[in-house]
């Protein structure tokens, strides 16, 4: 018989509700409760002894080997989405904070996971010691959604007989912190400072920098590099593909890379949670306000400021296809605004006209 949770039944000639349990020994077992099923209030009172037996189950550990979380879930990841591939790295490196809470919580597997599990993971992830640094509501949301699909793919396997407690949470993020385009005095600073870490990241700055990609489309393969047509082609994205032209700054980089036969810019594998290493990299050298992201927002907001280059070009450049996203990323200051007081002239009102 395959392991589940305990559950409740009913059999004919009995107004009362069933409850099905392992005992101690780890035996499955019936017997009946004194609720009665055709009462609601009743119902609900079996219903909450049902859910005080699975946290009983939980506490003694039954949780046969094979649905325990190590039985199957990197196997999964590894078979559902390629090892390094961009979902890959993020839903690994969700699963790595995911893993820590399960494990301290002693929750062993999908069935012993309660929708109060998911609420308390919340504040457990914004300020949980071992993982270095805590995370925000957003962060905490997205790895959610993956505990969310492997309690989907728990279901599937029949290590869950009840509805996902993490579906349908009804938790909206937060707004984002707005992230501020960067300054030249201190991109210079931030050149400096990468000379003392690691090559991967003085490659992806640049590479941001320039064409004013995300962090993980830095890491490419050169063949998508053309340099006699001046192209690069990125995978961004919801497995969008856009080719656009190659900033010139960036000739000297890829010339060297190419010469030292590498096959990609550089290689994930070289990083640890790569966003975490750029938030720990502008804390140390005194620019805290500043993300990896600020680079594309720096991009986008130059070619915003310029007088030459239109917006539905802006968009192909860095491959937006909507004008609302895009213009979330622009940066305008008050001084870029001169002209538009320049264009407005008006002949003066009666009121405000010089006496004569």
């Amino acid at each position: 018989m395959v392991n589940s949770m305990a559950s409740l039944y009913t059999i004919k000639k009995s107004p009362f509700w069933y409850i099905k349990a392992k005992d101690g020994k780890g035996n499955w077992s019936g017997k009946p409760t004194v609720f009665r099923w055709d009462d609601k209030k009743q119902t609900n009172q079996a219903k909450q002894l049902c859910a005080t037996t699975t946290a009983n189950e939980l506490r003694n550990g039954s949780a046969s080997s094979g649905e325990a979380w190590g039985a199957w879930v990197q196997d999964f990841l590894n078979l559902q989405y390629p090892k390094e591939s961009k979902t890959h790295t993020r839903y690994q490196s969700a699963w790595n904070s995911l893993s820590v809470y399960l494990k301290e919580k002693e929750i062993l597997s999908p069935r012993h996971v309660a929708y109060e599990h998911v609420m308390d993971y919340f504040p457990w992830r914004k300020k949980h010691s071992v993982l270095k640094k805590g995370a925000s509501k957003n962060t905490a949301l997205y790895e959610l959604r993956v505990l969310k699909l492997l309690m989907k793919q728990a279901i599937r396997r029949f290590h869950l007989t009840m509805a996902n407690p993490c579906a349908e949470l009804g938790i909206k993020k937060d707004a984002p912190k707005i992230k501020p385009e960067i300054t030249e005095t201190d991109i210079e600073k931030i050149r400096a400072g990468l000379k003392d870490w690691p090559e991967w990241m003085q490659i992806s700055f640049e590479i941001g920098l320039h064409q004013g990609c995300r962090l993980m489309e830095t890491s490419l393969p050169l063949e998508h590099i053309d340099l006699e047509k001046m192209e690069i082609q990125f995978h961004a994205k919801g497995k969008k593909v856009f080719t656009t032209k190659l900033h010139q700054g960036l000739v000297p980089l890829v010339k060297k890379l190419k010469a030292e036969k590498r096959k990609v810019t550089w290689e994930p594998s070289c990083a640890s949670q790569p966003s975490t290493q750029w938030t720990r990299f502008f804390r140390k050298i005194g620019l805290p306000q500043y993300c990896f992201h600020c680079t594309r927002v720096t991009v986008i907001s130059r070619l915003a400021r310029s007088k030459t280059v239109s917006e539905r070009d802006a968009m192909g450049y860095v491959g937006h296809s909507s004008v609302e996203v895009h213009r979330i990323y622009q940066r305008l200051k008050v001084e870029d605004l001169s002209s538009c007081v320049t264009a407005l002239v008006f002949a003066p009102s009666s009121e405000t006209a010089p006496a004569r």
